[in-house]
């Protein structure tokens, strides 16, 4: 029963995203959110020629974090998303952080017998730390790591390049599912 209430959760969230996009004056959306093989992804809702664009996603319904800055951009960008800086259909819309291996318990990591990987592991972790050290620098008070470092594996999960900026754009992060087929540009 829970997982039919959590499906009516998303499936309205994302009516309101696409309700969203579709009223703003340069959106264009030929897509919806649909379960694929591969995954909760995009799928058309009509014909589309090859290279014909399914998706436009105005800028300022984007989280948007410039790449040369002294802080990271992810770091910036999960400040954003924990403080609640993100049209609320747009952050409604964003499904749980994901699945990485510094996620898992170490007992996993290391059973995969490979140094490199907990290796790995250890400096995300650190990195995690700085991140949050940083956070607090820019929002004393804040005692909630754990959902910070969720956003944080979250943007850094779901987000795409423009030039120097980083961009979460909602809809267009379910589109690479697959190993070809997709491709995006930034105008403007």
């Amino acid at each position: 029963m829970r997982r039919l209430l959590l499906l009516a959760a998303t499936t309205h969230a994302l009516d309101a995203l696409h309700a969203l996009i579709d009223a703003h004056p340069r959106g264009l959306r030929r897509v919806r959110v649909a379960q694929t093989l591969l995954g909760r992804g995009l799928v058309a809702t009509c014909p589309l020629a090859a290279d014909e664009a399914c998706l436009r996603i105005p800028y300022d319904l984007c989280a948007i974090e410039s790449d040369n800055e002294e802080s990271h951009w992810a770091s910036r960008m999960a400040s954003r998303l924990v403080r609640n800086e993100l049209q609320a259909e747009h952050k409604a819309s964003l499904p749980e952080p994901p699945d990485v291996l510094p996620r898992w318990p170490d007992e996993a990591i290391d059973a995969l017998g490979d140094p490199s990987l907990s290796s790995e592991c250890d400096a995300i972790f650190f990195w995690r730390d700085a991140q949050w050290a940083a956070h607090l620098e820019r929002h004393p008070g804040d005692d909630e790591r754990d959902r910070y470092v969720d956003a944080l594996d979250l943007v850094c999960s779901r987000t795409v390049r423009c030039g120097d900026k980083l961009v979460l754009a909602p809809l267009l992060d379910m589109a690479n599912h697959g190993p070809d087929g997709c491709s995006y540009k930034c105008e403007g």
